[in-house]
């Protein structure tokens, strides 16, 4: 069975809260009541990664670079980035690139250089990261694979 590969089920925690206790037969939450049940899921979750029950999966994807474009958007499941590699189609050289925080990237003093990527910075938006590249590709032929988590 094939499958799209897309993935688009998301509750926020108040959402999450209401349905566990409708499921219990309980009433609606009001008070300080949210506020327990959101400690409780979050000591639930950690004992679960305490007992190496996997909440990630990775997977890579592959991205082509453009000429003079210095960002590319992840999609909407990808939590992170864990390696970057950039790969040369005409030689098939791979190189990993170095992670620079965000606030790195920022005091960068010549954003605008082009070359081969050596670096890369992570902006985590609401809906999906973004992957700022430097220098910026002067080569359209040079392919980026991700190795990302998602939840």
């Amino acid at each position: 069975m094939a499958s799209s590969g897309t993935y688009n089920f998301n509750l926020d925690i108040d959402e999450v809260i209401q349905e566990a206790t409708e499921m219990i037969g309980g009433e609606q939450t009001l008070g300080h009541t949210p506020q327990s049940a959101r400690r409780s899921i979050n000591l639930l979750l950690n004992d679960w990664q305490n007992r190496g029950v996997l909440l990630w999966t990775t997977f890579t994807t592959a991205v082509t670079v453009a000429t003079s474009v210095t960002s590319y958007d992840l999609e909407n499941s990808v939590n992170d980035a864990l390696i970057i590699t950039v790969k040369a189609s005409v030689s098939a050289t791979e190189t990993q690139l170095t992670r620079i925080s965000f606030e790195e990237y920022n005091v960068l003093p010549n954003k605008s250089q082009t070359g081969r990527p050596t670096q890369y910075a992570i902006k985590r938006n609401v809906d999906k990261p973004t992957i700022f590249l430097y220098p910026i590709p002067d080569n359209s032929s040079e392919i980026l694979t991700i190795e990302a988590i998602r939840q």
